[in-house]
C-alpha cells in the first residue's frame, strides 16, 4: 500500500512538472514580427515590422507575427491564442488584437487567433479562409509573402469594419460639432440668398439722380434710402467669408478637447517597444 502511494505521489509530481513545463512553452513576444523558427530574413521581418505598425497607427488593431518551432503538443489554434493572452496583445479596452502562427514541427500548420474585441467580425470562418489563401506560399517557403497577404487582408476586413456608409451616418456618428457647423453653413447660406434676391426686386419708380452722384443703373432707392449695390456686395462677400471662417474655427477647436496627443495614439506598443496594449482572448480563430 505503501509503494502505492509513493507512486501516486511521483505520479502527481511528474504532472506538475510536465504542466509548468507546457506553461513555459509559451513565449514572451514584442511587437509585431517574433522569428523563433528563423524563417524571415532581416529585411523581410523589417518589411512586416513597417507593415504592422503602420495598421496599428491607422486602425489601433495590434497585430502579431510569431513562428516557432512546436506546440509541445498542444492545439496551435488554442497555443496561439495563449501567446495573445499571456503578451497582452491588442488594445486594454479594446481587446482588438491578432496572433497570427506558423509552426514548423509538432501540430504542423498555421493558425490566426483573434482577441475578444475582433470577434464578432474577424469571425472563425474569415480568418479560416485568410489562412487557407494564404497557404500555398508557406508550402513554398515563401513565409514573407505569405505574412504580408496576411496582414493586407486582415487591414482590408477591419478598415471594412470600421467604416461607416454616409447614407446611415447619425447624430452621434457626425457629432454634435459637425452638426452645427452644418446648419449654420444652410443659414448663412439662406440668409445670403434672402438678401440677394431684395438686391434683385429694385425700385425705378424714382428716376431722378441721386445726391451723391450715382446713376439710377448704378443704385436704387428702397424705402427712402439710396443703395449702391457694388458696395453692398463686396461687404457682403466679406461678411459671409468671415462667418465662414468663424464656423469652421468653432468647429475645429473642440476636435482635440480629451487632450490626447495623436502622435502616441498607438498606445504602448510602439514599433521596436517592448510590449502590447494589454488585449485579451477569447479562443476565438482557426488553423490552416
Amino acid at each position: 500500500m505503501k509503494d502505492v502511494n509513493i507512486i501516486l505521489i511521483m505520479l502527481l509530481l511528474l504532472s506538475s512538472i510536465v504542466s509548468v513545463s507546457a506553461a513555459a512553452d509559451i513565449p514572451r513576444i514584442e511587437p509585431y514580427v517574433n522569428d523563433f523558427a528563423g524563417l524571415l530574413t532581416p529585411a523581410e521581418e523589417l518589411q512586416l515590422n513597417l507593415l504592422a505598425d503602420e495598421i496599428e497607427k491607422n486602425t489601433t488593431f495590434e497585430i502579431a507575427i510569431v513562428t516557432i518551432d512546436g506546440t509541445g503538443g498542444q492545439d496551435r489554434v488554442e497555443f496561439a491564442g495563449k501567446i495573445g493572452d499571456l503578451n497582452g496583445v491588442g488594445k486594454k479596452d479594446a481587446d482588438n488584437g491578432v496572433v497570427v502562427m506558423w509552426s514548423v514541427a509538432d501540430d504542423f500548420g498555421g493558425a490566426i487567433a483573434t482577441g475578444r474585441g475582433s470577434e464578432s467580425f474577424l469571425t472563425d470562418a474569415t480568418v479560416g479562409i485568410i489562412g487557407r489563401e494564404s497557404r500555398p506560399y508557406f508550402d513554398n517557403g515563401e513565409y514573407s509573402v505569405a505574412f504580408n497577404y496576411i496582414l493586407t487582408e486582415l487591414n482590408k476586413k477591419i478598415i471594412e469594419h470600421q467604416t461607416i456608409p454616409a447614407e446611415v451616418a447619425t447624430e452621434e456618428d457626425i457629432g454634435t460639432d459637425g452638426l452645427w457647423i452644418i446648419f449654420g453653413f444652410i443659414g448663412l447660406f439662406m440668409i445670403l440668398l434672402g438678401i440677394g434676391m431684395s438686391l434683385a426686386d429694385t425700385d425705378d419708380s424714382n428716376d431722378s439722380k441721386p445726391s451723391n452722384g450715382y446713376y439710377r443703373k448704378q443704385v436704387y432707392k428702397r424705402h427712402g434710402k439710396w443703395y449702391n449695390p457694388e458696395a453692398d456686395r463686396s461687404y457682403l462677400t466679406a461678411a459671409a467669408a468671415a462667418s465662414a471662417l468663424a464656423l469652421l474655427g468653432s468647429g475645429s477647436g473642440d476636435s482635440d478637447d480629451d487632450g490626447d496627443d495623436d502622435s502616441s495614439s498607438s498606445g504602448g506598443s510602439s514599433f521596436g517597444g517592448s510590449s502590447f496594449g494589454g488585449g485579451s482572448f477569447g479562443g476565438g480563430g482557426a488553423g490552416f
